[in-house]
């Protein structure tokens, strides 16, 4: 589970055309989703506000490290720098509570288009994130305003907006790919937080797909339950088997 994606758009009801407009459509269930799991843990207590980052991290770590080895530095400059980069901020914020960051779902290499659908719902998660740091900041316990790295990380910067411009003038993204990325990104986000739950998992997380996907043999759930593709080859396999 990440801080919450969303994309800005639906806030303040602007429309927007092209790819944003059919990546924002595309997750809109996601999103609600992945709202609605937020709204169980209590930030304001600090065993509720470490689950809660321990969920977080679970999705954070696998994803941004397919992003590393997928050359995302090449796209974003400014990676390098630990600008965008978010999983040494969590993993400080856990170790500060007592705990450990530990990746909990497996992500398939990513392409050029991949690594733009899995930022989209990374960097839409900045903007949860403030909101989820007001919550925070109503916890009496002092020791969770100290490990607010995570939540606040990025600031001040336009980090949503620089990524949105690249998105606009990426002229050779496979715009179905880039969708296909953010999905498998916002099912890889859903962390079950009991047995019973997790032993649904598999299922819940292959609903997410869509039908083509779901119907698809190259489409596959791993040990921990993650969602994903063995490769994009074996996505382009899928989108050319559901036009035929």
């Amino acid at each position: 589970m990440l801080a919450g994606a969303s994309d800005v758009s639906t806030q303040v009801g602007r429309s927007f055309s092209g790819l944003r407009e059919r990546l924002r459509d595309a997750t809109a269930n996601a999103h609600r989703e992945l709202d609605a799991q937020l709204s169980s843990f209590d930030l304001t207590v600090l065993s509720g506000y470490r689950r809660f980052l321990q969920a977080s991290a679970g999705a954070l770590l696998p994803l941004e490290a397919a992003l590393v080895q997928a050359g995302v530095a090449k796209m974003f400059p400014d990676w390098r720098e630990r600008e965008r980069a978010r999983s040494a901020a969590i993993a400080a914020d856990l170790a500060q509570l007592g705990s450990a960051a530990q990746s909990a779902v497996s992500v398939p290499p990513l392409t050029r288009s991949g690594m733009l659908g899995t930022l989209y719902v990374l960097e839409g998660s900045r903007l949860g994130a403030k909101f989820l740091l007001k919550a925070v900041a109503d916890a009496g316990d002092p020791r969770i305003g100290e490990a607010t790295a995570y939540l606040s990380h990025g600031a001040g910067k336009r980090l949503w907006q620089s990524f949105l411009a690249k998105l606009q003038n990426e002229e050779d993204c496979d715009e179905d790919e880039v969708i296909e990325s953010a999905r498998l990104a916002f099912a890889a986000s859903s962390r079950r937080r009991t047995a019973h739950e997790r032993g649904g998992q598999s299922h819940q997380l292959r609903s997410r797909a869509d039908p083509h996907t779901r119907q698809c043999p190259a489409f596959r759930l791993s040990a921990h339950g993650a969602v994903g593709f063995h490769d994009l080859h074996g996505l382009r396999q899928c989108r050319q088997l559901s036009r035929d």
